[in-house]
């Protein structure tokens, strides 16, 4: 049950332990024996269950608790418990599920183009970094956006150009001798984003100045909503002063990331991560996306969505890359498209990539999943509206 506060020991211990010794499927009822429902931090011995039918809502011990994965399946099962009750419980926490794609699988009118589905900015890579472009902007098409442009630095256009699928286009940004943005750069992506919805920028872009200053005019400046991912997010954290975003901002760090944003190490990130996840953006006004096991997305008011897709395959490079080209293509989308809010838009695309991770682990395994193959595998979770 969920009022257990301690580790089980004892008589309770040993029948936990049995049952897992045995290797028969387990359907746990509400929690699995043993796990602490409200406690994110203390790993013990509990049941191992292939279901869990939980009552009323999911307790946050089973899906950001160390022993998450002792639930197996979980399934939310009501048993009366009014739900004005629920609403009023104070928790800021809520779980993603495959009813936020259902706006993004609606279908197209049938005189569309391209510009209702949203054009695409995306500035990112360096020399020896070009593929973040490339994965971020294929992303980017792949989950419906109309119009998609890599604006890179000048001197690696070219074997961006030759590497990109030919859906994507490409424009030269002032860059060094070493393929890195120029100081000017920055003024240059505010006058294209002239023609565009929404900017994505960072992937693979280095720290060097000419990225930092291109990161801090964009986010100062920009006129349209701007996703900030990877080096975007370091730039920040090297700035002396303080940043804001006079437009809608979403920040995707990674726990290093994080940590340098609040002058943290990794491990205290994970540790303090509720916290974090609720309150950094209230301080700046943004919409955070912390990644990792169980990625959070949380807005201005303190709102937490917590995902519940995704697997540890994923956990590989260029993975992040491609949730910005999905986290860009769906605030585009929803600027022309439809009413959800930015959270529910940000919340989706993060849904999805783990589902496309979670697809593609079904038929690769962990082992060999690539970030491609999370891209390949969007259409699968896009197709069709399911239940």
């Amino acid at each position: 049950g969920t009022g257990i506060s301690k580790p089980l020991d004892g008589f309770l211990l040993f029948i936990a332990q049995s049952i897992n010794a045995l290797g028969l499927p387990v359907v746990s009822v509400d929690v699995p024996s043993g796990l602490l429902s409200d406690d994110v931090a203390t790993a013990s011995l509990c049941v191992q269950a292939t279901l869990t039918v939980t009552f009323t809502a999911p307790k946050i011990g089973m899906v950001l608790g160390p022993n998450a994965s002792a639930v197996g399946e979980m399934v939310v099962a009501s048993i009366g418990s009014p739900p004005e009750l629920v609403e009023q419980s104070g928790s800021p926490f809520s779980l993603m599920t495959r009813d936020l794609l259902a706006p993004f699988q609606k279908g197209r009118p049938p005189f569309s183009h391209k510009g209702d589905f949203g054009k695409i900015l995306i500035v990112s890579g360096s020399r020896g970094k070009s593929g973040a472009a490339i994965l971020a902007g294929h992303a980017a098409l792949r989950s419906g956006a109309g119009l998609v442009t890599l604006a890179v630095p000048s001197t690696i256009q070219d074997a961006v150009m030759a590497a990109a699928p030919p859906e994507l286009m490409t424009a030269g940004l002032a860059s060094t001798a070493q393929g890195a943005l120029a100081p000017s750069a920055g003024k240059q992506i505010l006058r294209l984003l002239e023609d565009f919805d929404v900017v994505a920028i960072g992937p693979g872009l280095g720290t060097g100045s000419g990225a930092v200053s291109a990161v801090w005019e964009v986010v100062s400046n920009s006129s349209v909503p701007v996703v900030a991912d990877a080096d975007a997010v370091n730039a920040l954290a090297l700035l002396k002063h303080p940043w804001k975003s006079i437009s809608p901002l979403v920040l995707t760090p990674h726990l290093g990331e994080m940590g340098r944003l609040v002058n943290r190490s990794a491990p205290q990130v994970f540790a303090e991560r509720l916290a974090l996840a609720a309150d950094f953006p209230r301080r700046h006004d943004c919409y955070l996306v912390l990644k990792g096991f169980r990625s959070m997305v949380s807005d201005p008011r303190g709102e937490v969505w917590v995902n519940s897709t995704g697997n540890p395959g994923m956990a590989t490079a260029g993975s992040g890359d491609a949730l910005t080209g999905i986290i860009a293509a769906f605030v585009a989308r929803t600027l022309h498209q439809m009413d959800p809010s930015l959270h529910d838009a940000v919340a989706a695309a993060v849904y999805l990539h783990g589902a496309a991770g979670d697809a593609a682990m079904s038929q690769l395994g962990q082992e060999s999943l690539m970030a491609g193959d999370i891209i390949r595998f969007l259409p699968e979770v896009l197709k069709f509206p399911r239940a």
